[in-house]
């Protein structure tokens, strides 16, 4: 069993503000039955081991919304257009899908409640990270003036693909993955970070205090975030890796792959990106709730 002294030697080498916690990360892994190795190995991967958390003493990324600190996340959503079928129609704001008269009919938004409502709050000037329930209110009201004006085609999942690739829809909210896939097979698909910025998002594997089989389910995360096999994971799911500096392990794959900024986004692109806030299970339901009231959902 790892000791405190060897957590807080090695956090202390790697400079993290948790050092000093070694007999904490012991203590939860005998309660939990969880290796202590393993929580700050998880860290590390997420945060560097506590340096950059966008919540404060979140090192893990746990829960949806709670911000992650780092390059490594993933963009989650972004505008992706087809160039032919704009004919000309310039598109760098959230504003340019609900406002702009040329687009009527042509525009589709998520059905997912964050993605569609937390472009539009910051088009709105408001942080999804702090907001009030006026703010959403108003994000809402402003969606639903949109529906009612026939300028929102249809709410989707991912299913825009088709749509967006025969120009049926012009514009669209979209999932970077699905858009560096598109392109495959139609290079007229494009996309943009709004002006205003876009959310993110990060698939995170935890392993349930109840398993029957944590040493297979950590030998498991560790033969993933093996660098050579994540390229291999990245190179087939086109997402933006969560480990760090991957450029050289998916350069071995495919030069474009390192070069893709929706896989591997520049600086630029990642100070656009926001988080929202964590919210309470209430809050959750409400919030889908009146969504869904636009959505038709």
């Amino acid at each position: 069993m790892t000791t405190p002294q060897q957590i807080d030697s090695f956090l202390k080498q790697k400079g993290s503000p948790m050092a000093g916690m070694g007999a904490v990360f012991v203590g939860a892994g005998k309660k939990y039955g969880v290796d202590p190795a393993l929580a700050v190995a998880i860290s590390g991967i997420e945060s560097s081991f506590g340096k950059h958390t966008f919540k404060p003493y979140n090192a893990w990324g746990w829960m949806s919304g709670s911000g992650w600190g780092s390059w490594e996340q993933g963009i989650s959503t972004v505008i992706a257009y087809n160039k032919k079928a704009l004919d000309g129609v310039e598109v760098k704001s959230v504003s340019d899908l609900l406002d702009n008269p040329k687009l009527k009919g042509r525009v589709g938004f998520l059905t997912e409640m964050r993605d569609s409502i937390g472009m539009t709050m910051l088009d709105m000037g408001k942080d999804p990270a702090k907001f009030t329930d006026d703010d959403y209110d108003a994000v809402i009201a402003r969606l639903q003036k949109a529906v009612d004006k026939g300028q929102i085609r249809r709410f989707t999942g991912n299913d825009y693909a088709d749509d967006l690739a025969s120009g049926n829809i012009a514009v669209a909210q979209a999932y970077s993955g699905d858009v560096v896939q598109l392109q495959a097979d139609n290079p007229d698909l494009q996309f943009v970070i709004p002006e205003t910025g876009g959310d993110w998002f990060i698939d995170t594997m935890v392993i349930p205090y109840t398993t029957q089989n944590q040493k297979a389910a950590e030998a498991w995360i560790n033969y993933v975030y093996d660098r050579p096999n994540y390229a291999k994971l990245v190179a087939f799911t086109q997402y933006v890796p969560v480990l760090s500096d991957m450029t050289g392990e998916l350069n071995k794959i495919d030069p474009k792959l390192g070069s893709n900024p929706l896989i591997n986004p520049p600086q630029a692109s990642i100070d656009k990106l926001k988080s929202w806030a964590d919210l309470t299970d209430e809050q959750t339901q409400e919030f889908n709730t009146l969504y869904a009231a636009v959505t038709g959902g």
